[in-house]
């Protein structure tokens, strides 16, 4: 998926009759999908009250543990791994062998041993930056991804200020049996077992399982991820997933900037013998490495909250935090070798770059839907960040010294092409979401999944995800059945609205036909139904709120919800005298109860059950005779009490269409046209009602992404 940090919705639908119901298999449904389940709305109190329980559970280990780690090797290995078995559980084994590799440092006596335990170091240590930030995905939304990133990955500031006093503290001590780094390590070490201990026992797997929510809670927490569209885990390798990855654009995009950005890590281990080299003592050097950590905690905290604060700014921000880094290069170059404050405060501003890093990791997370596409993204952008990091020490050499040019002339050059990449992933992303919603507007049949579940000898049905199908799953479910949507129609039994039922209907849709008079309703059905067609019928006359009351507890008591309302019923009194100067009150009255006023209390009695829906859409059919503008011409038809009734349902329609945007509830008006049916007398000249609802049937099947607050004509 790609985004210019602007969150999008998610879909889901029903299916029936004629098309058999499609059978998927367990292992393709999320996690979260039946936890989730059901059409409640969420509760925005409840929903932070939540997000607070999961950052004062979730965010301190992350903590913690970032407190040790580097980013090496094994990434693909351990990716795979981090699918397979439970996040938490698995962070927990790799830390724990991390742990005794650290102590088995102060044991080393020669070079290979040393080299055997930084191998396991290596292996252990690719599981966690990738587990963080699969586990970020699956608690938070793409809004709170980068600030959570942030979070955990400021904590390598706190680590260098903190490890520096520890080295300092280490230096001091006097033993006989263990020098000052050897008791380094072991201290490290035990701190890193307890940390392997805290993740076994405290860390949760995915928010379905979290120990620290009630069932309530992990439904809220997985309903609020919802807008991420990117599902919640899952054990099954899609390879179809890691090609889409290995395809895409911005994987590349994103892992050429992790090399770019890691080639001057280099610095990271020969700062101390730069900064020593511009006349500090040793002790000096090690306490300075403290301001390197609180420079870090500064700039990424000050980073990810702008980026919160400030709306499509990811790439800018983290772009602006690189400006720095390219000067602290300028000026380690041509300051004079004699000016130590100048200097040393150049080496400062090249660590304030790291912010552009953090932003990446959640950049590349939020931007990427399937459990399988999104490891194999983060394997290969953290495997060019090993790459970047090997390459780096290779740039150091003896002949560079005292002033390292070459070397710093590279860093410059890799901080200016980090600056240009992320301006060209913004731009990048941002064409893309522009591509996609000028696509016109797509049909897509099969939005809703229902699962088949046994409760007490039961069977039901729950609502889940459609993507969750697609991306992720771990759902000990038996069947998962692929459903259509639920769709009333008013006004169908004869003409555009006839047509719009059979042709919804062919599509596997459950179709109400709703008709004032039921005898003409059941005349309709019975046709329809010969076709095969399962369409079902419900008496309702829009003009009484009886009948409209009694047609919503009918769906709704067999339904439980309706997808998609076609307002279509309608009258057009074309027979009466409409001209301004002579109509009566009473005939526009006549027009506007059915066209304008039985629209609305329509509407609003179904509006509990669109809200039901996670994606409903309201379509209104009008008519052009509708537009101001084109009644000013003269050729135009003036029936006025027809075209006033009609020009204000338009008007309801914008005004519904934006109070219910962020409901994610579709609204539009659209006219199929001058069409030759009942309401205008079978008028010559006109296209055929089948014409005419085929231009409605995309406005009634509207996906997602589609349009809102429309008047659509169409001549």
């Amino acid at each position: 998926m790609h985004q210019n940090d602007s969150d999008k919705s998610l879909n889901e639908k029903e299916h029936h009759e004629k098309h058999d119901a499609i059978q998927v298999s367990t292992n393709e449904v999320d996690t979260g999908a039946v936890i989730a389940s059901g059409d409640e709305v969420l509760d925005p109190v409840e929903a932070a009250r939540v997000l607070k329980k999961i950052d004062m559970h979730v965010l301190p280990l992350m903590c913690r543990t970032i407190f040790y780690l580097s980013y090496l090797v094994f990434e693909f290995p351990q990716n795979l791994a981090l699918q397979r078995f439970p996040i938490g559980k698995w962070m927990s084994i790799n830390i724990f062998v991390w742990a005794v590799a650290l102590c088995c440092h102060a044991a080393c006596r020669n070079f290979a041993e040393l080299m055997v335990v930084r191998i396991f170091l290596g292996m252990c240590e690719g599981s966690v930056t990738a587990g963080f930030m699969i586990v970020t995905a699956m608690f938070y939304t793409r809004a709170e991804q980068t600030k959570r990133v942030g979070y955990w990955f400021l904590m390598n500031g706190i680590a260098a200020v903190i490890s520096g006093f520890i080295s300092f503290g280490t230096l001091h001590i006097k033993t006989t049996r263990f020098e000052p780094w050897q008791w380094l390590m072991i201290i490290t070490g035990t701190i890193t077992f307890i940390t392997s201990a805290a993740f076994w026992f405290l860390f949760p797997d995915s928010p379905t399982n979290a120990w620290f929510l009630t069932p309530r809670e992990r439904s809220i927490a997985v309903q609020r991820i919802k807008v991420n569209q990117t599902g919640i885990e899952n054990k099954h390798f899609k390879p179809e997933q890691m090609i889409e990855a290995i395809t895409d654009p911005k994987t590349w995009l994103f892992a050429l900037f992790a090399v770019f950005i890691d080639i001057p890590n280099s610095l990271l281990n020969q700062r101390q013998i730069i900064v020593s080299s511009f006349g500090f003592t040793y002790l000096q050097t090690t306490l300075l490495g403290c301001v390197d950590g609180t420079i870090e905690i500064i700039t990424i905290w000050t980073g990810v909250t702008l980026i919160a604060r400030i709306p499509n700014s990811r790439g800018y921000v983290a772009a602006a935090y690189m400006i720095p880094n390219v000067l602290g290069t300028l000026l380690v170059n041509f300051l004079p070798w004699s000016d130590k404050v100048g200097l040393l405060c150049s080496i400062w501003l090249t660590g304030l770059g790291t912010t552009a890093f953090v932003v990446a990791l959640a950049w590349v997370s939020s931007t990427t839907a399937g459990h399988t596409k999104r490891i194999t993204v983060n394997a290969i952008m953290l495997c060019a960040y090993c790459l970047g990091n090997a390459a780096g020490p290779f740039m150091w050499k003896a002949k560079y010294k005292p002033r390292n040019h070459v070397p710093w002339i590279i860093i410059g050059v890799c901080f200016t092409l980090c600056i240009v990449l992320m301006l060209t992933i913004r731009w990048y992303l941002a064409r893309e979401n522009k591509r996609r919603d000028n696509e016109p507007v797509r049909d897509d049949n099969y939005d809703n999944v229902y699962v088949e579940q046994m409760v007490d000898g039961v069977m039901q049905k729950i609502k889940v995800d459609k993507e969750n199908l697609n991306q992720w799953s771990n759902q000990p479910l038996s069947t998962f059945t692929l459903m259509s949507k639920v769709i009333l129609v008013t006004g169908s039994n004869t003409g555009i609205g006839y047509e719009l039922v059979r042709l919804l209907a062919q599509k596997g849709h459950t179709v109400y036909l709703a008709s004032r008079n039921e005898a003409s309703g059941q005349k309709a059905q019975a046709q329809l139904n010969a076709e095969g067609l399962n369409v079902k019928l419900v008496q309702l006359d829009v003009t009484d709120i009886n009948s409209v009351v009694a047609a919503k507890e009918v769906i709704e008591k067999v339904e439980h919800r309706l997808d998609v309302l076609v307002n279509n019923a309608g009258t057009g009194l074309l027979e009466k005298d409409q001209n301004a100067i002579t109509v009566s009150l009473d005939v526009i009255r006549e027009a506007f109860e059915p066209n304008f006023y039985g629209m609305i209390q329509t509407t609003k009695t179904f509006l509990p059950l669109l809200r039901a829906s996670p994606q409903a859409v309201i379509l209104n059919v009008s008519t052009d005779m509708a537009s101001n503008n084109l009644q000013s011409k003269s050729s135009y038809l003036h029936v006025v009490a027809y075209n006033t009734s009609k020009a204000a349902a338009n008007s309801y329609t914008i005004a519904l269409a934006h109070e219910l945007r962020g409901e994610g509830i579709k609204v539009n008006a659209v006219t199929p046209g001058f069409t030759s049916s009942k309401l205008n007398g079978f008028r010559e000249g006109g296209k055929t009602v089948q014409a005419g609802a085929e231009v409605l049937l995309p406005w009634a099947l509207l996906d997602k992404d589609g349009p809102t607050g429309k008047f659509s004509i169409d001549f």
